[in-house]
């Protein structure tokens, strides 16, 4: 009896949270958001969003699921979906169609531009929500939705490039290209002077033939001289 009694508060009580999360959206939205996408992230509840961005011309259309500093989306242009997930400051972005996508984590690109910059003056440290809340020309259209985590996400059939690690093997790639000997190795030299070589010859032979052309042409030339002295 005690057990059974247990079973039904919990699920009043798991009742009574959702219902109280859900009021809390619509008190909040009452008739639905209507802005942009930063205020939609300021309002702390889960939010189900359709907005429109036109960049340079061309309109794309994203739904959208926005949990605090947590979105989910898929991006549609020209045809070509691309599925979108960002927590806090990492973000994952793929195609469902070349199982394939980027990871990037933009604090720790940060951090990278700030080792790098030393001694300069300090960049004004931005996150990448302050960028995605000021797009320009959206309208973005936001009602009150209940979803977990699962929301956000990421499969486990994706392969992702880690672009962090990417950044960071071309930075050290360039580092050991500065500090490497620029003069060409003695092989190649080698390589070079020969082909040098058997250019300097063709030319040599080149310059025989025409020689050997002219010296006929002179002697052509007196023996028709003498046969009209005869």
């Amino acid at each position: 009896m005690k057990k059974i009694n247990f079973v039904l508060l919990s699920l009043v009580l798991l009742s009574f949270t959702s219902c109280t999360l859900l009021d809390k959206a619509k008190q909040i939205t009452q008739k639905n958001y209507s802005g942009n996408l930063q205020g939609a992230i300021a309002l702390g509840v889960p939010l189900k969003c359709t907005f429109k961005i036109n960049d340079d011309g061309q309109q794309m259309e994203n739904i959208s699921y926005i949990k605090g500093k947590k979105y989910s989306g898929q991006i549609e242009q020209d045809g070509k979906k691309t599925n979108v997930v960002l927590v806090d400051e990492c973000m994952w972005s793929w195609s469902d169609e070349e199982k394939k996508g980027i990871k990037t984590c933009f604090d720790q690109i940060q951090d990278k531009t700030k080792d790098e910059s030393e001694g300069s003056e300090p960049a004004e440290n931005k996150s990448v929500w302050d960028d995605l809340g000021n797009l320009k020309n959206e309208q973005i259209n936001c009602s009150p939705a209940l979803f977990g985590d699962e929301k956000f996400a990421v499969p486990k059939d994706i392969e992702f490039m880690n672009m962090d690690n990417f950044l960071e093997d071309m930075q050290n790639w360039g580092e050991e290209l500065e500090g490497s000997d620029s003069s060409l190795p003695e092989e190649v030299e080698d390589m070079e002077l020969d082909d040098n070589q058997q250019v300097d010859d063709l030319m040599q032979e080149d310059n025989s033939e025409e020689i050997g052309e002219e010296e006929l042409l002179k002697l052509q030339h007196s023996m028709e001289e003498i046969e009209g002295q005869q």
